[in-house]
């Protein structure tokens, strides 16, 4: 899905930028598991290409199942990598 870190690197290094480190952050994606749910059955994924109907359908039932399970009150939080580059 995303072009491999090397060719970003070297995107940025061959006009000049210095490639300073590879970070990791922490962000909130959502307020909480029952919202992250609603925004996962608008399937704004490319994943959901690659199944099949059947195979979907499956998914969400299986959520379903153990959404009443699941402490809702606290956010869903994502860890991304963020590459650091500075301009000389």
């Amino acid at each position: 899905m995303y072009r491999p870190q090397e060719d970003v690197i070297n995107d940025f290094t061959t006009v000049g930028w210095r490639f300073e480190s590879l970070d990791e952050v922490r962000w909130q994606r959502c307020a909480n598991v029952t919202t992250e749910y609603e925004r996962l059955k608008l399937r704004p994924t490319s994943l959901f290409e690659q199944l099949s109907d059947e195979e979907i359908a499956e998914g969400f039932a299986r959520i379903e199942l153990v959404l009443p399970s699941i402490e809702d009150g606290q956010p869903v939080y994502e860890t991304s990598d963020l590459l650091v580059f500075a301009h000389p």
